[in-house]
C-alpha cells in the first residue's frame, strides 16, 4: 500500500461543513494541508463568526456560503455534490478527527474500495460520553443485524468515498443523521466497504448535535433504507 510520501492528493477532495468554528478551523486546515498536500478542500459554511474569513486565507479552499443555516444534511449534501475530484474524504471542522489517517483512507479507495468508514469505536473514546458511546454501539448492532454486515460506527464524520459511487447514490438530505443513510445505502447497494479504526479527539467549540432528533432519525433512516424507501 502506498505511503504518505508517495501519495498524490490532486485527485482528492476533502469535504467539510462549518458553523461557527473559528476556534478550530485554522488548525484543521493547516493539518489537512500538511497531511494531504494538493487536495481540494470544499467547505460549506453557515457561520456568523470569523470562520469564513479564516478559511479564505487558504488558497486550496473552495468556500461555499450557505447562510442562514438550513441544517447539517443540506449543507453536507451541497459539499459532497460540489466536490470535483474522484476521491472524497469527509471531516468535521471541530478538530475531532485525525487528518493523519487521510492517506490510509485514500489508499483503500485507490485500491478498489467504494467506501471506507473511519470508526471511532474500537474502544470507548475518552472524550465521548457513555450515553453517546452505548447509543452508537446499539445503533451499529441493529444495523449490522438488519444489513447482515459488521458495522461499527454509523455516525462517523470521517469517511472516504468514491465520487463515482456517491454520484450514483441518492438520499434524503434534510432530516438529521445523514451519515447513517449514506453508509447504509452503500451497503445495501453491495458496494465494496471497509472499516478503519481512528482516534477521536477532544472537540474545539460547542457541539451542534441535538441527541433526541438524531436518535429518532437514526432509527428512521435505518428502517427506511432496509425497507426500500
Amino acid at each position: 500500500m502506498a505511503t504518505q510520501k508517495t501519495l498524490n492528493y490532486k485527485d482528492v477532495s476533502i469535504v467539510m461543513i462549518s458553523m461557527n468554528e473559528e476556534g478550530a478551523i485554522k488548525n484543521v486546515l493547516q493539518n489537512i494541508s500538511k497531511d494531504a498536500p494538493g487536495a481540494e478542500i470544499v467547505l460549506v459554511d453557515s457561520s456568523k463568526d470569523k470562520t469564513p474569513q479564516i478559511a479564505k486565507k487558504f488558497k486550496q479552499v473552495k468556500l461555499i456560503r450557505q447562510y442562514p443555516p438550513i441544517g447539517y444534511g443540506p449543507a453536507m449534501t451541497l459539499a459532497l455534490r460540489s466536490a470535483s475530484k474522484p476521491i472524497i474524504v469527509t471531516l468535521d471542522c471541530d478538530n475531532t478527527y485525525p487528518t493523519k489517517k487521510i492517506p490510509e483512507l485514500v489508499s483503500f479507495i485507490r485500491n478498489g474500495y467504494d467506501i471506507v468508514d473511519g470508526s471511532r469505536l474500537k474502544t470507548k473514546p475518552k472524550n465521548m460520553p457513555y450515553l453517546n458511546y452505548f447509543a452508537n454501539l446499539f445503533f451499529a448492532r441493529i444495523a449490522s443485524i438488519l444489513f447482515m454486515t459488521n458495522l461499527k460506527d454509523l455516525h462517523s464524520g470521517m469517511r472516504a468515498y468514491s465520487k463515482k459511487m456517491l454520484d450514483q447514490t441518492h438520499w434524503q438530505a434534510k432530516p438529521p443523521a445523514l451519515p447513517v443513510e449514506i453508509l447504509l445505502r452503500c451497503i445495501k447497494n453491495k458496494r465494496k466497504f471497509r472499516v478503519v479504526f481512528i482516534d477521536y479527539f477532544i472537540r474545539i467549540g460547542q457541539s451542534k448535535m441535538d441527541p433526541l432528533p438524531s436518535a429518532y432519525w437514526t432509527i428512521k433512516r435505518i428502517l427506511n433504507v432496509r425497507l426500500g424507501k
